[in-house]
């Protein structure tokens, strides 16, 4: 998940760029990155203390895991429209005015 981020950053700085108003959007691999190390904690947590797993694992496993997926399909979504946007608007800058 680590290289998948960085494609990630990547690829929103190129749809994002530095001067864009939605240049934060380039800081979300961070957490997708992050998401998935909990995630990965969490079931180290759990198999060091199986078979009394902790409430707290069995509560926020599952969400930690689900972010990191809706992460992984949501960030192609949104570089897809930031790439979109930005050829829309190249086109409406380069269009002659009816």
């Amino acid at each position: 998940v680590l290289t998948l981020s960085l494609f990630y950053i990547g690829l929103l700085s190129l749809a994002f760029p530095r001067n864009s108003r939605f240049a934060l959007l380039n800081l979300l691999p961070v957490l997708l990155y992050f998401s998935d190390a909990a995630e990965n904690l969490n079931h180290f947590m759990m198999a060091r203390l199986y078979p009394n797993l902790p409430t707290f694992s069995l509560q926020f496993g599952p969400a930690f895991t689900f972010v990191k997926w809706v992460l992984i399909g949501g960030l192609l979504v949104l570089a897809v429209i930031g790439f979109a946007t930005k050829a829309m608007n190249r086109r409406a800058k380069t269009s002659p005015i009816a």
